[in-house]
């Protein structure tokens, strides 16, 4: 399924858009639709380059609307990822993340309750909000639900609910939230897409599509063969592809009822996913940007340029600034992230990006701006600077070879960073039934049994 091509909407929604002087129309009165797709890679996609057919909806949504080259995530996980995409600040400010507890395994805390989200803000300026999500955590639980007039959790693969929801809302201003769980480990892709991309079956080849633990990752590393973990790969791709036909079937109710023209659809992820590029597997471990780097993509029909494709350096946390900028809202003051509006208009302006909270609790902390890296993990020797224009791989720490000009300056800004983060006030922890602590697990997380 595709999206309605903007030439076939022209007329149907010219009398709602607002063109400013500068060329870029108004979303005024629009419905807004948000997108995340978990552990989603960005190199893994058509409108990234991939060869693979893994994303023909999600292409076609970048072609008709504006692809972000190099947005990045402020966690490696999903937990705090999330709760910035919605707050538009920092892990260490919205507080929804892990932690160490003294001589115990990591514990993840709840969102502080005066936090501002984004369907709080659509909320109160009249518009429907509603939540959707597949996940392994209880996203509620840990307040990603603030705001929404309506959570409701997809235990299977459709989106006959969120369809439903669209159509009966048709009426009115709505805001939608919906988190799809693939291509998450483990990657089974769907009966669907099983075969689709590769010759290899999920029944003959099961082993390689599960969630690898940390010891099972470390044998896989060192004795799978490059065609085991091509098939893995291969499962991975079709997961993604499942997750995209959702997509499509989003996009394709919107067309339905009639409000394509006036929505704004931001698509995005929480964080990517590694495949031995450092070593590991899954995701949640380190800061390297094949965890940190996630698709963006905005689109709306006569407002966001259709076929823009944006190299600045952003951040998720800039998206609920954003979509309050194109709707003509005052965003709020506790708001950190910038609206990239600008950009859409063709200003250039490369955001510092700052990442942490591992799973495991670690005040890791990355800093990427003006073409370099910064990490900072305590737990480490030596802190790691990477030249990302000569070194898009991360490969060559230059901490290590000689002093460069540059760390001392990234540095500096990276310590203030983490000393801002332990000022804010205590975490309140979250506490989870025994169920919902062995699911999570099973996907590698493992967390405090209260």
């Amino acid at each position: 399924m595709r999206p309605p091509r903007p030439a076939l909407l022209a007329v149907a929604v010219a009398a709602l858009l607002v063109v400013g002087c500068d060329g870029l129309g108004s979303a005024r009165g629009s419905n807004v639709v948000l997108i995340t797709i978990d552990a989603l890679r960005p190199r893994n996609l058509g409108a990234y380059g991939y060869a693979r057919e893994t994303s023909p909806n999600i292409d076609a949504l970048a072609r008709d609307g504006a692809l972000f080259q190099a947005a990045f995530a402020p966690s490696p996980w999903t937990v705090p990822s999330l709760g910035s995409l919605l707050t538009s600040s920092y892990p260490h400010q919205h507080l929804a993340h892990t932690y160490q507890l003294p001589g115990k395994n990591s514990a993840i805390a709840r969102m502080r309750d005066d936090a501002t989200t984004l369907a709080h803000v659509l909320g109160r300026n009249g518009y429907e909000t509603a939540m959707f999500f597949q996940s392994a955590y209880p996203l509620i639980d840990v307040g990603l639900g603030a705001g929404f007039d309506l959570h409701q959790e997809i235990r299977d693969e459709r989106t006959d609910p969120i369809r439903a929801w669209i159509r009966a809302s048709k009426d009115r201003r709505f805001f939608v939230w919906i988190h799809f769980f693939k291509p998450h480990t483990p990657y089974f892709p769907s009966a669907r897409s099983d075969g689709l991309l590769q010759a290899e079956r999920l029944d003959d080849h099961r082993p390689l599509a599960e969630f690898w633990p940390k010891e099972e990752c470390s044998r896989r590393r060192a004795e799978a063969t490059p065609e085991e973990l091509r098939i893995r790969m291969g499962f991975y791709d079709e997961a993604i592809r499942d997750s995209d036909f959702l997509v499509g079937e989003v996009v394709e109710e919107l067309r339905r009822s009639a409000v394509a023209g006036r929505t704004l659809i931001a698509l995005s992820a929480d964080h990517g996913e590694e495949f031995f590029e450092h070593g590991g597997c899954d995701h949640g471990h380190s800061l390297y940007d094949e965890l940190l780097h996630v698709p963006l993509v905005l689109w709306h029909p006569g407002v966001v340029p259709a076929g823009r494709s944006l190299a600045d350096q952003v951040r998720t946390l800039d998206v609920a600034p954003t979509i309050l900028e194109l709707l003509e809202f005052e965003r709020p003051k506790e708001f950190v992230g910038e609206s990239l509006a600008k950009h859409l208009r063709g200003d250039d302006a490369n955001l510092p990006a700052f990442s942490g909270f591992l799973i495991d609790g670690e005040d890791a902390v990355a800093l990427r701006h003006d073409g370099f890296k910064y990490v900072h993990r305590p737990s480490r020797l030596a802190d790691e600077l990477y030249d990302l224009r000569a070194d898009p791989g991360e490969t060559t720490n230059l901490v290590e070879s000689k002093f460069h000009p540059r760390l001392r300056e990234m540095r500096e800004q990276t310590l203030r960073w983490l000393e801002e983060g332990a000022q804010e006030r205590p975490l309140r922890r979250l506490h989870l039934d025994a169920a919902e602590r062995e699911r999570l697990r099973a996907l590698g997380y493992v967390l405090d049994a209260d």
